[in-house]
């Protein structure tokens, strides 16, 4: 991973609050209000700097109580110092409750159930004692930044959410004038006349100052996009732009990457009988997505500089940057060109206005001859395909020193078709086969969650799977390896449902799932927000979903549903149903594309007005009697 994970970034730290949002109405109380937050640097000519660092916070709810009970800061010690200097908790009565030696605790910053991380990034937590409502926490903290993580550069952002309320803040400056450091705020951060610094300062260094006030605060919208894209925010650095950084990333990185022998020959070996480009890349990068096991190794400038391309082959593990770099060698000792991709995984979509490290969280494989990304850390995810997290982000190719878009999602791309045939029984039980294809980032999120599930039991996990559609019974799944690429990714299942139609008596019925995916019927029954303040999420893709009933002699359809066929914009959602003989076929069709994967909040409306049409027809029955 680059940078190790995203966190709110403070004070050189990588400060860790965890913050529950409550899903509330007009009256919002928070669960806390930063009452008042301090931030100061010294940055020498170099980029090392000093930074200290107050906050308090008051406690408004139960919730609050249980979110700041500890508090966590993350430093990297190959790198830097921490010294928590004071922290105590002042009760609403005026007693003030001091946070003992032996309650701040130090351990390892990254402890990931999925992968494990050899890291020199520690936490540090204070523990605070008789919190209650009303409570404010006080915390100082002062760093040295005895490394720079890219020499002569430094950079820094924080920003604000709209649900955090914030009574004071303030960002203090002081650095050696041969920096250049630019600085640009978005939102209410205002100039201010700086304060007297707590740190010892050279005289003749630059200063500035910005405060920010934020004192009421509004709820969390389900489904937004990261606060990134839209918070009160502010960043300084002396990057000369995204080149500067491609440049430096460039420096510490592509040396690392040269083949040796072993890879050369591993290399040929891998693609032998492969002519061109393409089928050299998808031989290389499935193996190297299959056989290099994801582990963190943040050591020392770990967070930005890879390992050597020959110690990663022989260890056979490493992190995202590790991944590129050992591609990229074995791209080219067989002459295909690669480079690496800075992105941020994180749910934003546009840049920041000035370029700042902390911007990415990620580094992927890009290679121009193809004009195609790859991520091998993302090991259900063949050639060709990307997560939804990498999709429609703007990023950085360190080389070219350009920002360029990857792609976007796509109903063209990224589509399921699913095709069921059920046979209805007298006694009003259904048995189905289905069988679906996903393809795209629909097809990386089946290959993981059925690698993920592959160990639970399938009958009482398919009596909860069905529970969803509020269906019973049983089923089973058959799905091929997720790590086989070769072939298309499609998937049969069997169902038995229980009790579907009341028969023989006059019943009706909906479309039944089964153990296929409904992603139609989810879709139409998540109400979405009909109003928003914000861009929410709207990743494209297009569903097809075909079924057919067999009816049992003796029985009469006497009513079918009606078929549709609805358009707003470029979404469709056609649906059509028959009866011939006794063999009844609906199919529907949805196509949802949206011009990016973040949405204006005036499309909200139309949205929810579409969805609440596909949910009319979803829910329409078919109407039936066995006849005398």
């Amino acid at each position: 991973m680059f940078l190790g994970k995203f966190n709110l970034l403070k004070s050189g730290i990588f400060l860790l609050v965890t913050i529950r949002l409550s899903l509330a109405s007009a009256a919002y109380m928070p669960d806390q209000t930063i009452v008042f937050e301090r931030n100061d640097f010294v940055i020498h000519s170099d980029a090392t700097f000093e930074n200290y660092y107050e906050k308090v916070i008051r406690i408004n709810t139960q919730t609050g109580v249980e979110d700041n009970g500890e508090i966590s800061l993350a430093f990297n010690q190959d790198l830097e110092a921490l010294d928590v200097t004071q922290a105590y908790v002042l009760q609403p009565d005026g007693e003030i409750a001091y946070v003992r030696p032996e309650d701040i605790r130090t351990r390892d910053a990254y402890i990931d159930e999925d992968a494990p991380i050899f890291s020199g990034e520690k936490n540090v937590f204070i523990i605070f004692p008789r919190l209650q409502v009303g409570s404010k926490v006080h915390f100082k903290v002062r760093t040295l930044q005895k490394t720079a993580l890219f020499p002569g550069r430094f950079s820094w952002f924080d920003y604000y959410p709209s649900y955090s309320a914030v009574e004071f803040a303030q960002v203090n400056v002081s650095y050696e004038p041969s920096l250049n450091l630019q600085v640009s705020a978005r939102g209410d951060f205002r100039p201010a006349p700086p304060p007297k610094s707590v740190l010892p300062t050279p005289p003749n260094y630059k200063r500035l100052s910005y405060t920010f006030e934020q004192p009421v605060a509004s709820t969390y919208e389900d489904g937004a996009v990261s606060s990134l894209d839209t918070a009160p925010l502010i960043a300084i650095s002396n990057f000369n732009g995204p080149e500067d950084l491609g440049r430096a990333y460039e420096e510490r990185a592509r040396p690392r990457s040269q083949p040796n022998k072993e890879i050369r020959d591993l290399a040929e070996k891998l693609i032998a009988g492969s002519d061109t480009d393409l089928e050299k890349l998808k031989h290389l990068h499935k193996w190297v997505a299959q056989n290099i096991r994801y582990v963190g190794t943040y050591l020392e400038a770990g967070g930005v500089v890879p390992n050597d391309a020959a110690s990663i082959l022989r260890r056979s593990y490493g992190d995202c940057k590790d991944h590129v770099t050992l591609l990229e060698a074995l791209l080219t000792a067989v002459g295909v060109q690669s480079e690496p991709a800075l992105i941020n995984t994180v749910a934003n979509y546009n840049p920041l206005p000035l370029t700042v490290v902390g911007a990415y969280n990620h580094v992927i494989t890009y290679i121009p001859s193809l004009d195609l990304f790859v991520d091998s850390t993302s090991r259900y995810s063949p050639t060709g395909t990307l997560p939804s997290s990498d999709l429609g982000k703007k990023v950085l190719l360190t080389r070219s020193a350009k920002i360029v878009s990857t792609p976007p999602h796509s109903p063209d791309a990224d589509k399921e078709v699913v095709t069921t045939f059920w046979k209805l029984y007298p006694n009003g039980n259904m048995t189905g086969q289905s069988s679906f294809s996903k393809t795209g980032w629909l097809e990386v999120s089946s290959r993981l969650y059925h690698v993920d599930n592959a160990s639970t039991d399938q009958e009482s996990d398919s009596r909860r799977y069905l529970r969803r559609s509020r269906e019973s019974g049983t089923g089973k799944t058959n799905t091929p390896s997720s790590d086989d690429w070769s072939v298309p990714w499609v998937i049969t299942t069997r169902t038995e449902l229980n009790n579907v139609v009341n028969l023989p008596r006059p019943s009706a019925f909906e479309f039944p799932v089964g153990m296929a995916p409904g992603s139609i019927a989810a879709i139409a029954t998540r109400t979405p927000l009909k109003s928003r303040d914000g861009p929410w999420l709207c990743h494209s893709r297009h569903h097809v979903e075909e079924s057919s009933i067999e009816l049992p002699e003796g029985v009469q359809v006497d009513l079918l549903p009606e078929s549709v066929s609805i358009k707003s914009g470029n979404w469709t959602y056609e649906s059509s149903y028959a009866l011939t003989g006794r063999l009844l076929r609906a199919k529907r069709d949805l196509i949802m594309r949206f011009d990016s994967p973040s949405c204006e909040p005036l499309l909200a409306t139309a949205w929810a007005g579409f969805v609440s049409q596909i949910r009319r027809d979803v829910r329409a029955q078919v109407f039936l009697r066995k006849m005398d």
